[in-house]
């Protein structure tokens, strides 16, 4: 705005005066030119605007076609797909290219248009000199001074006038990313939000209600209170809700009616922060930063020390694979920890839980990617972090869930059973049907 416009501006108005000063007819002919020029001007970049977030879009889906094919290369080459790949993403470079084809012919009919109004109003001005000059009413350092002022204002006004393409230009393309990252938060905290105090860990849903995409219904009417330092299973077909029913605690979603209670604090009168450092939440697909080994961990208490991250890791039977690699704690994971298996990324998550020692634990499939030897040690360690906890844990693999105080059974998201695992299989229901399909589902 200061070095493209503004500056500009003032030297276009300096100019004009002084022409004024020597001869004030020359004056009025620039001012009316320039008012022209940039009236022209103006309304010939409103289909850049246009084009240039149309380009953009284009560019966008190239870019995102390209990198899922990447991320995917390895489907591509069992099912032998490159050419089919090659073709989908040269089809759409091609619609990328058409568009900036469009915006190319475009921005060279302006120009054309714009070098034409310059042209004329030099060609003006020197007929006008040359008149004056022959009449003997104009001086040859006249003639100098005013043509040279003329080509001033001409490259000042063209500058000007780029500069603003240029701007909306730039701001078609970033019209399609605004659309995304000016979006209002849908999650936050309440003017008067205050910090969660967390002694006992009792939680309670109080009738909620909450739907996901175009109003489908996940729970209706929902009540569950947990009592402090129990140990909650939670069971269910895919999609009876389980994973939801963590989410709704952590606020990664909000009920749409109802109210969760933490030790008697509705969630969503407290700060999104003080709820998330009094909850040790693992989720299915553990969260790895492409950092160290030992940074990863200590994520779970950033003041810990050195042999508090490898006392978590022992507990969480880390500490083997981890002095395998020759940095050991200083081993890079890769992004998203992609140089580890899934049982090693699963137990560094386990690790960093331990350390954040939170008075909430929430065991989302906290297991599933760990073999069954692994599995029983990890599950003794866990009896050690659930001490004086209250729990809940998300399992497809029901003996996970066998010292559960009691275990709750979705369906539809609605509570359709409830208890421990020996009353579960006497009422001879969906729990008990889940545990004899286990139980006897033949090996391969």
């Amino acid at each position: 705005l200061i070095y493209d416009f503004i500056f500009p501006f003032f030297s276009l108005c300096i100019i004009v005066l002084t022409m004024g000063s020597v001869r004030p007819i020359l004056a009025l002919i620039l001012i009316i030119w320039v008012l022209i020029f940039v009236k022209v001007s103006f309304s010939l970049s409103v289909r850049v605007q246009v084009l240039s977030e149309q380009l953009s879009e284009k560019y966008t889906t190239l870019v995102g076609k390209l990198i899922d094919s990447v991320t995917n290369i390895l489907a591509v080459r069992l099912f032998a797909r490159r050419k089919y790949e090659i073709k989908l993403l040269a089809t759409m470079a091609e619609a990328k290219v058409e568009k900036e084809e469009e915006l190319g012919w475009n921005d060279l009919k302006r120009n054309a248009c714009m070098d034409i109004m310059a042209n004329i109003l030099i060609l003006i001005l020197i007929s006008y000199l040359i008149i004056e000059r022959q009449k003997g009413n104009i001086r040859i350092r006249d003639f100098a001074f005013i043509l040279t002022l003329t080509l001033s204002v001409v490259d000042i006004v063209w500058d000007i006038t780029r500069h603003y393409m240029k701007f909306i230009e730039n701001f078609g393309k970033c019209a399609q990313a605004l659309k995304t990252i000016v979006v209002p938060h849908a999650i936050k905290d309440m003017s008067e939000a205050r910090p969660l105090i967390v002694e006992k860990g009792m939680i309670e849903f109080k009738n909620i209600n909450f739907s996901v995409g175009e109003g489908r219904p996940i729970f209706q009417g929902l009540s569950l209170k947990i009592e402090a330092n129990e140990k909650i299973g939670i069971v269910g077909q895919s999609g009876s809700g389980k994973t939801t029913l963590l989410n709704l605690i952590v606020r990664l979603m909000d009920v749409d009616s109802g109210s969760i209670l933490i030790d008697g604090q509705d969630i969503k009168k407290v700060t999104q922060d003080s709820l998330h450092q009094n909850i040790s939440f693992i989720p299915q697909e553990p969260m790895l930063f492409h950092r160290t080994i030992y940074e990863n961990i200590k994520y779970g208490n950033l003041q810990a020390s050195e042999e508090e991250v490898e006392e978590a890791a022992k507990k969480a039977f880390a500490q083997g694979f981890i002095k395998s690699f020759p940095k050991g704690y200083h081993t890079l994971v890769g992004e998203r920890g992609s140089t580890l298996s899934g049982g090693q990324r699963q137990r560094l998550a386990i690790a960093r839980a331990i350390l954040k020692n939170s008075k909430i634990l929430i065991l989302d499939e906290a297991t599933s990617a760990l073999d069954s030897e692994t599995e029983h040690y990890i599950q003794e360690s866990l009896k050690g972090l659930m001490q004086n906890k209250t729990v809940l844990v998300v399992a497809h693999r029901l003996s996970t869930l066998l010292q559960m105080d009691r275990i709750i059974v979705l369906n539809d998201g609605k509570i359709v059973e409830e208890g421990n695992h020996k009353s579960l299989l006497l009422q001879k229901g969906h729990y008990a049907k889940f545990w004899n399909m286990q139980l006897h589902t033949p090996l391969a």
